[in-house]
This record gives C-alpha cells, structure tokens and sequence, in this order.
C-alpha cells in the first residue's frame, strides 16, 4: 500500500483493524527506523505499539497510542533518521559585532570581499561566519553539487529563510552547524549542508518548541531534523520538493 490512509478523528492504534493500514503505518515507522524492514505484517503488536510510542516522542506529537491525521501526515513525510554530527558548542551570548564588516575577510564567487561578522543579506540575523565556520569553509564545487558559484547562492538563499524564522521566533537563534565543503569527510554523503542550503540551529532561551514552532510555520522550509533538547538542535534546510521531516 503506497498511498496514505485516511483516517477521520483520532484512534488507539490497536484499535485499527484494516490490516493495510496497519501495514503502511508499519512501513513507514521502518523507514524512519522505528521498526525493522520485516515488521510489517499488517499486526498491531507490542513492537509496534512501541515503535508508535517512540516515533510520536521524537516528532512531538501528542497522544502516543493513538493514530490521527496529524501522525499520519507525519508518518507520510518521513526520511531515515541521520547522525548528529558537526555540533559547536552553542554560545551563551549574542555575537555584539553581527552585521559589521568586521573579523576574518575572504572573496567569494558572486558576492565579493565578505567578513565573517557581515550579515548575509541585510535583515537576515545570520553572519558569513556563522554560515562558513568563520570564514574557514569555502564554498567548494563539484558536479555533485555544484558550482562555488551556485553554492553561494545556496547559501543566500539559505539566509533568507532563515531570516523568516528568526523573525516568527523572536529571539536569537544559534547556527550550530551550517556550510559543510564537500571534502569534509563528516555527516550524510548528500547532506544538504554540503549544497549549502541546511543549517542546525538551537534557541539562545532555550525555547526548543516556540523554534519548532517557528521552523515549521515558514514553507520554504522544506526539510526539518528532529533533534531537540536532548541533542541540542534543530534542522532546517531548503532542498528542493515537498517536505519531509527525519529524526537523530
């Protein structure tokens, strides 16, 4: 079964007795790594029930026996879940140089002669530093991912939608991992930080759902990583296509 079911109102899990929606539900909670690729029988059993319990924590949805529409969308949307990898230490104050043509200086494809405290586009809260790790991760092409060229517009682009969540959320948000050069040999082997268009972020308060919220409510945001607390950030990227969501 490939499509969604529907589902109207909310149910217990073990209380759905179409087994191919069961099956679906079984499905996806494998490939978001919650089951095993044999689990799918089309049997609401302990493991499942389980399985349900955890993906539901990780995605901050409420209820965690039952299955709803909102489950049900999020189950739609799923990737494999990835690895932490590449987290800065967060800080425990706002950068007071952010926006001045200050700090370490380099040339970059389409835009010039930058400075790691310079804001990216003007109105954006977040640095060419921020972006770059300090100016030390240039944009690197490839025919995987493109030209420097191209991975400077990514990286835009990027800031740009950031700037929208920065504004819903209403506070400082830290950038604890952002562009990642191709020849780093660190995270997914097509992360969409290596396109320079992702960024791991967490709230200088300490707001890990009002960012959440934030994230989630801008639709250009097309990618969503659920870390939380527990790990210390949140994922947002801009890959192209509808929107899919993953857990650490």
């Amino acid at each position: 079964m490939s499509k969604k079911p529907q589902i109207l109102g909310s149910v217990p899990f073990k209380d759905v007795n179409n087994r191919e929606t069961v099956r679906w539900v079984q499905t996806q909670l494998a490939v978001a790594g919650y089951l095993g690729p044999n689990d799918a029988d089309g049997l609401v059993g302990p493991k499942s029930l389980a399985a349900l319990a955890a993906f539901k924590q990780d995605f901050f949805l409420a209820f965690p026996a039952d299955l709803g529409p909102s489950t049900i969308d999020a189950l739609a949307n799923v990737e494999p879940k990835h690895n932490v990898v590449d987290q800065s230490p967060k800080p425990t104050a706002t950068n007071l140089n952010a926006g001045t043509q200050s700090g370490r200086s380099a040339t970059l494809p389409r835009v010039g002669l930058v400075y790691a405290n310079q804001m990216i586009v003007p109105g954006s809260f977040i640095t060419w530093g921020e972006m770059t790790k300090d100016l030390t991760r240039l944009p690197f092409g490839t025919a995987e991912f493109g030209s420097p060229e191209q991975v400077v517009s990514n990286m835009i682009e990027m800031a740009k939608v950031f700037g929208q969540v920065r504004t819903k959320f209403g506070s400082p948000i830290t950038i604890t991992s952002a562009y990642r050069p191709p020849n780093l040999a660190i995270g997914a082997g097509k992360s969409q930080h290596k396109y320079g268009r992702a960024l791991d972020v967490s709230p200088l308060n300490g707001n890990y759902q009002g960012l959440l919220d934030a994230i989630r409510a801008v639709p250009a945001v097309k990618g969503v990583g659920l870390a939380g607390p527990s790990k210390g950030f949140w994922h947002l990227d801009i890959r192209p296509g509808a929107r899919v969501s993953f857990s650490y």
